[in-house]
């Protein structure tokens, strides 16, 4: 038993805190120096290690998630500033005007973009129940909340699968062959073989014949909760 007074004994960091601490590491292996790079087409990782300049830019349909730094985000008069305690979604594209405002040589900012289909965002935020007409002006185009622990997990495991090409396609031939067999068996049709089965998603058969992440330093840089955490 331990003789240390309960204020002196180390506590444990939380999932949401190793989870966050992960996904930093992930992104400093990604990017060994500042840059940015489109892991895949619409997904962008980040690193910035002084603070920026306003820039202006445009805004596109994205979800932004920052694992470490800050970054404030104005629209109009309206200003937006997240952490790696909130993330960022933008709706539609506006002007705006980015600053990163928290960032450091030993501790760069490091950032998550992932573009989203208009048409997704807005079928996500009416089962949230956030939009309830066409033109409801109570929805903002711009919006910062808190990141709950689902939804950072959501965004490691997709960091994670694109770092591991191999071993996702492996995981997606092996429940193929799971799924055949099952229906050999039993004699009936195995849906991952015909033209209206399931088919895995896009991303997944990039990342297999690819093989690994595309620079992307040229981009502009104005490029950019009810259901969101399980659409991810």
């Amino acid at each position: 038993m331990s003789s240390k007074p309960p204020s002196q004994v180390a506590q444990p960091m939380d999932r949401s805190e190793i989870e966050r601490q992960e996904l930093v590491g992930a992104i400093r292996r990604a990017l060994p120096r500042d840059g940015r790079v489109e892991m895949q087409p619409g997904l962008t990782l980040f690193r910035v290690s002084t603070p920026t300049e306003p820039v202006y830019g445009v805004s596109e349909s994205s979800f932004c998630v920052i694992a470490q730094g800050a970054k404030l985000v104005m629209l109009g008069e309206d200003r937006f500033r997240y952490d790696p305690n909130h993330y960022l979604i933008s709706t539609v594209g506006l002007p705006t005007i980015s600053q990163i405002d928290v960032a450091s040589s030993e501790k760069p900012y490091l950032g998550l973009r992932l573009i989203l289909d208009p048409a997704v965002v807005t079928s996500t935020m009416v089962e949230a129940g956030l939009v309830h007409r066409q033109n409801d002006s109570g929805v903002k185009a711009i919006a910062v909340s808190a990141l709950d622990p689902d939804l950072l997990n959501a965004c490691l495991r997709l960091v994670r699968l694109l770092q591991m090409p191999e071993q996702y396609r492996q995981a997606i031939a092996h429940r193929r062959r799971r799924a055949r067999d099952w229906h050999e068996r039993l004699g009936i049709p195995c849906p991952l073989q015909g033209g209206h089965g399931y088919e895995p998603p896009s991303v997944s058969e990039t990342i297999a014949s690819t093989g690994g992440p595309t620079a992307d330093v040229d981009q502009e840089p104005g490029r950019g909760r009810g259901g969101l955490s399980g659409w991810l």
